[in-house]
């Protein structure tokens, strides 16, 4: 989704995290057994959480049908082990079938949140990190899903929000790649090199 920056600016495309089977937000079925409070998924839905408008308006697809919902219409909370990449996300409705549809859309009816925006974008994966000149830490060259690299964009850790795993996927393909992470140089994955970005 299109991120809105604290100055209220729209910081360019920052796509749902399942970045696609990518670094999919998974859970599966298994995990119900071990942890009890997860059985919502078997007995319906469980109730929405909106306490955190950016992270919870994220979005989740099922692994079974497809369907997107935003992480707090399925109950997805900061930390939540379902947002690690391993497993099977399966939404409420598949826990008992597999005949729901609708991509890029909440699949949740009365989800309440209806102002999906043709603005809004998913985040692919991070190809890029640079040091900020005006504070701590780092910008991220972000790769947006359908775009091509030409079409990243740079943008700050508030403006990804949890971005806990695309960061280390980013730091991980650094490393194989053989390239230093020192904090005060610009990191450039071959991608995006090959896509014209330059330190």
């Amino acid at each position: 989704k299109k991120r809105r920056g604290k100055n209220g600016d729209i910081q360019g495309p920052s796509k749902r995290r399942k970045s696609l089977a990518k670094s999919a937000t998974r859970f599966d079925n298994n995990h119900l057994k071990e942890d009890p409070s997860q059985v919502w998924c078997n007995q319906g839905w469980p109730p929405i959480v909106s306490d955190d408008k950016d992270f919870h308006r994220k979005f989740v697809q099922c692994d079974n049908c497809d369907v997107f919902y935003h992480y707090g219409c399925v109950g997805i909370e900061k930390g939540d082990p379902r947002l690690q990449p391993v497993g099977l996300f399966l939404c409420p409705p598949c826990a008992g079938t597999n005949d729901a549809h609708q991509p890029h859309n909440c699949g949740r009816s009365d989800c309440g949140q209806t102002d999906t925006n043709d603005d809004e974008f998913f985040v692919e994966r991070i190809i890029g990190r640079r040091p900020r000149l005006e504070s701590s830490g780092h910008l991220w060259l972000i790769k947006w899903d359908g775009y091509h690299v030409k079409d990243a964009t740079w943008s700050t850790d508030e403006d990804i929000g949890d971005a806990g795993n695309l960061i280390e996927e980013f730091e991980n393909a650094a490393r194989r790649q053989k390239l230093s992470l020192r904090t005060q140089q610009a990191v450039l994955l071959k991608e995006a090199v090959d896509g014209g970005w330059m330190p």
